[in-house]
């Protein structure tokens, strides 16, 4: 099973009853990735906030299975960049690229059971 069907099917069960809308899967990303929901729809190339948008995509899409157009409408996207950025997603969970598998278990930590982003080593 790769990486990527891992974090999937951990995160999904949780995720999908607990985070119903785009505005509180935003709320998790912002706190576990310290970067703004401004600057997260921002089109920056800074590599942080393109982890952090890539994230939230990733979770709207994969785990939310929130349609491609409705991403898109609230990031300022075409559908097919939001496909882009969840195969680019998948690329870095299978490479764990800048300790992303970390940030995600934390994303989950902080989602479900309260704790906060001092709890883990970003």
């Amino acid at each position: 099973m790769n990486i990527h069907v891992a974090v999937s099917q951990w995160m999904t069960d949780k995720l999908y009853k607990e985070i119903r809308s785009l505005d509180n899967v935003f709320d998790v990303v912002e706190r576990v990735f310290l970067i703004s929901r401004d600057q997260i729809k921002t089109k920056s190339r800074q590599g942080d906030i393109i982890e952090a948008r890539h994230a939230f995509i990733y979770v709207a899409r994969e785990v939310m299975k929130y349609p491609l157009i409705s991403i898109g409408s609230e990031m300022g996207m075409d559908h097919t960049s939001i496909m882009s950025a969840v195969e680019s997603f998948k690329g870095r969970l299978v490479s764990d690229y800048r300790g992303i598998n970390r940030k995600m278990k934390a994303l989950y930590h902080i989602a479900f059971e309260g704790e906060t982003v001092g709890t883990y080593t970003l």
